[in-house]
């Protein structure tokens, strides 16, 4: 009888990702490669191990949908996430320094919201944000988002508000949008003043877990 595939490695591509996480965690608790091998030869230790992360996540999926779910590794460098997601064009003030990624986060697992809340200004969009419980973006969960959901933002441009200021050239403060010419990504940086028309999508997150918690 064939195998069923996971839905879940299906959705996220996390395959490689699970492999160096476990080897990392073996690495930091003072393994070596030694340990490794031993670990991939003994399958009665892998299937405990399978055992302890299928338990864990059917324990998460009785919270959530986990369609909407994102794995988001603040331990990605900048440059190395702006190169997975490829956008045609990103703003030239987006860069390490202005857009960092926190490794001291660690891994995320988050349940995306794209919220659609008409025209609105920026400061009455925060409020509708924490009211619904939910948390704002930070440039490795934008990126992170973006690597999951490549055509998303062709449909309608997402505004990504942050806990964090980044400014154009002319010093305006600004907010992160993910938008999109023709079949071209981009992402762009729009000014907080005034109201976003009512064609424009908020991104938010829902925390299900992470290392920090």
């Amino acid at each position: 009888m064939a195998k069923k595939t996971s839905g879940y490695l299906k959705l996220f591509g996390k395959i490689f990702e699970v492999v160096k996480i476990i080897f990392n965690d073996i690495l930091d608790e003072g393994g070596t490669d030694d340990h490794i091998d031993a670990y991939l030869k003994d399958t009665d230790r892998r299937k405990k191990v399978a055992q302890i992360i299928v338990g864990s996540l059917n324990e998460i999926s009785k919270k959530v949908d986990n369609s909407g779910l994102i794995i988001v590794d603040n331990n990605k460098s900048f440059s190395d996430q702006i190169k997975i997601v490829n956008f045609y064009y990103v703003n030239s003030h987006i860069n390490e320094k202005t857009f960092p990624i926190d490794p001291a986060v660690g891994v995320e697992m988050l349940k995306v919201r794209i919220l659609d809340l008409g025209k609105i200004s920026t400061e009455d969009a925060e409020k509708k944000i924490e009211e619904k419980g939910l948390i704002k973006a930070t440039p490795a969960r934008i990126l992170q988002y973006a690597i999951n959901n490549p055509d998303e933002q062709l449909k309608y441009p997402i505004v990504c508000l942050m806990g964090i200021e980044i400014r154009d050239g002319r010093g305006v403060l600004c907010a992160p949008v993910l938008d999109g010419l023709n079949d071209w990504r981009l992402l762009g940086l729009h000014g907080l003043a005034g109201d976003w028309s009512g064609n424009y999508r908020f991104l938010a997150f829902e925390q299900v877990s992470s290392e920090g918690t």
